[in-house]
């Protein structure tokens, strides 16, 4: 049974510009292209056509029902990934909904998502880090460009202010 439900307003950090929630009318075609390691990614629940908000890249993620992702493979646009899919997924093109997330919607949800984890020495989050990489103790927060100026500074022969 597919449940009917809109997907979040991101996914995987980023914002859901379209989605399809597959169901009886389409039929996997047995074959696609993705992989997880050496398995072929198979048939899924809900496809959704994101913008990767740090790339401005077009991103598909095939989902579970609960929009956790199995697979991603990325394009060039919107419409390439539609015409790529409907091959794996025949039928799909009519399954497409515009999810109407603003890129505000999408950065007040992930704000909600990540915004308590922010570096407790220059106040990024770990979405403005690229790689995503902090460290966590106690409740504080420091990223791993702060740990790399940490360390220099302790290896240094100066006064650590």
């Amino acid at each position: 049974m597919t449940r009917n439900l809109k997907p979040p307003a991101t996914i995987a950090c980023n914002r859901v510009l379209e989605y399809a929630i597959l169901d009886e009318p389409v039929r996997y075609s047995g074959h696609s292209n993705l992989f997880r390691g050496d398995e072929e990614v198979g048939p899924v629940a809900c496809l959704a056509i994101c913008e990767d908000l740090k790339r401005n890249k077009v991103v598909l993620l095939h989902c579970d029902r609960d929009w956790a992702v199995q697979g991603t493979e990325g394009y060039k646009s919107a419409r390439e990934a539609r015409e790529s899919v409907e091959r794996v997924y025949p039928g799909v093109s009519y399954l497409w909904v515009d999810a109407h997330v603003t890129e505000q919607q999408a950065g007040k949800h992930l704000e909600e998502i990540w915004g308590g984890q922010r570096c407790n020495f220059c106040g990024r989050t770990s979405l403005e880090l690229d790689p995503m990489r902090m460290i966590e103790k106690n409740g504080s927060w420091i990223c791993e460009s702060c740990v790399k100026t940490c360390y220099e500074l302790l290896q240094s022969d100066g006064p650590i202010t």
